[in-house]
């Protein structure tokens, strides 16, 4: 999560065909015109999930996903993407201060080099080269 008004992306990886990989959708504050097209359904699936967590806190943040699947992933439907996201966020969140933290503190769980996930992220682009108003 981020400390940041209401946006969204899902970054998904699938270690099956990682030279496609990964794919991508975003949202920044207001919802989507258009379907997501690279994540399809899991992209609602996952958003409803952080969009529940968020207000069962009564807390305003932004997401960014990274979701891998591996080969062995069964599709059994978008709702297990939204239960395994579900049940993440019920874990105690490991507080980073800077993105750049962050990124290093996910970078060793990720399959798929975080890179590759960087090179396809709007959210973490945008993010990086915001200014703050203390920067001004």
């Amino acid at each position: 999560l981020t400390p940041t008004p209401w946006m969204f992306e899902l970054l998904e990886g699938w270690l099956r065909s990682p030279s496609k990989s990964p794919y991508s959708d975003h949202e920044y504050l207001q919802p989507r015109k258009t379907y997501a097209e690279n994540t399809g359904g899991a992209y609602y699936a996952v958003r409803h999930a952080v969009l529940k967590h968020l207000y069962s806190r009564r807390e305003q943040a932004g997401a960014i996903v990274f979701f891998e699947v591996y080969p062995g992933w069964v599709p059994l439907g978008v709702w297990r993407f939204r239960e395994i996201v579900r049940k993440a966020l019920e874990k105690k969140a490991v507080k980073c201060t800077t993105l750049d933290e962050a990124l290093e503190t996910i970078s060793p769980s990720l399959l798929i080099p975080a890179a590759k996930y960087l090179a396809r992220s709007s959210l973490v682009k945008m993010l990086k080269h915001q200014r703050k108003l203390e920067q001004l």
